[in-house]
């Protein structure tokens, strides 16, 4: 009986903390289009200075729009990207981030729209970078689904 008391906490918990980061994520946007923004909401967590890290909002985001923030008249935010890749290096061990994937893999998709759209000579160099960059985050990610698939068959 306690053990479905725990999950429904559980369950109550994550649901209002997602949203709550529902609620935050378009300010989370309006922050990151500033100009001189260098992304640390995304990696940072020190609270009530609206940082992100380690808490699952991007999801909450279009990644259209998103993609905006990330690539303007074929150039690369260069501290977005930086951020955003330290958003899953330090918080990798994390495995609520695990949620994000889909939708990195939809901005993913986009920016290398974005680029081939482009042509020559930015589609390249973009979507090298996007492979380089993307390729970091997927690979922590991936290692976050190892250890929780890991940590569920001992605990099974």
């Amino acid at each position: 009986m306690f053990v479905r008391i725990k999950e429904h906490l559980e369950n109550a918990v994550t649901a209002c903390l997602d949203l709550r980061m529902k609620a935050a994520a378009p300010a989370l946007l309006e922050s990151l289009n500033e100009p001189a923004n260098e992304g640390t909401a995304l990696f940072e967590a020190v609270t009530g200075e609206n940082n992100y890290g380690g808490e699952p909002i991007l999801h909450h985001l279009d990644p259209v729009v998103f993609a905006d923030v990330m690539l303007t008249d074929g150039r690369i935010n260069r501290p977005i990207i930086a951020a955003l890749v330290l958003r899953y290096q330090y918080w990798g061990a994390e495995s609520a981030l695990l949620i994000e994937r889909p939708w990195l893999q939809r901005l993913k998709d986009e920016l290398d729209r974005r680029a081939t759209a482009l042509g020559p000579p930015f589609e390249k160099a973009l979507t090298a970078a996007w492979a380089q960059k993307f390729g970091e985050i997927f690979g922590v990610l991936n290692l976050m689904e190892t250890r929780r698939e890991a940590a569920n068959v001992q605990g099974a």
